[in-house]
């Protein structure tokens, strides 16, 4: 597994990868500060650039500016009150009264760090923990419990539908029932 670690490490520092990367951040910070652009339109905007670049290349330029955009998103949110993704939501509760108080430059940084240290821990708990819930996913959750859940959200949207005030789960485990048997 750490040749793995090493031979990743070594595509994304070389040179060029970390030019196009640079760029997939600084992107991503513009889309991401632009009140009503989120990141998923940034990577859908960003996304012809990649079709004649390497698959690594073009991944570490739409991760840029994915994990940029989430950062993005808080500069709206505290200059002007008006969050650039819907991510950022919170951070205007926080952010835009330290703006008013002539501490911007405090919250942005804040929230800078907050992102680039939440990008980290999420990374590595996906890398340790993705196998392990893996597991555990095929092992408990087979595909049968999977259909359950899909035919009880219909059975229920479909009875809401019908009859919003009566609530849906009085009926959840007469749906689960039903597909057991067949």
């Amino acid at each position: 597994m750490i040749n793995y670690w090493l031979e990743g490490l070594r595509i994304a520092f070389q040179p060029l990868n970390l030019l196009i990367m640079l760029v997939g951040v600084a992107s991503g910070i513009v889309v991401g500060a632009l009140p009503g652009v989120t990141s998923s339109m940034g990577i859908i905007l960003l996304l012809p650039f990649t079709y004649y670049m390497k698959p690594e290349t073009a991944l570490l330029m739409l991760t840029g500016m994915y994990c940029a955009s989430m950062f993005g998103g808080s500069i709206a949110a505290i200059l002007l009150r008006t969050p650039g993704t819907p991510s950022a939501a919170a951070t205007s509760i926080d952010g835009y009264p330290l703006a008013l108080q002539g501490k911007a430059g405090k919250a942005i940084s804040a929230a800078l760090i907050g992102s680039f240290f939440g990008g980290i821990a999420s990374g590595v708990c996906m890398v340790f923990l993705g196998p392990a819930a893996c597991q555990v996913r095929s092992q408990v959750w087979s595909s049968r419990i999977f259909r359950s859940g899909g035919v009880w959200l219909d059975h229920n949207c479909e009875r809401l539908r019908k009859r919003p005030a009566q609530g849906s789960h009085f009926r959840t485990r007469r749906s689960l029932t039903i597909l057991d048997r067949h």
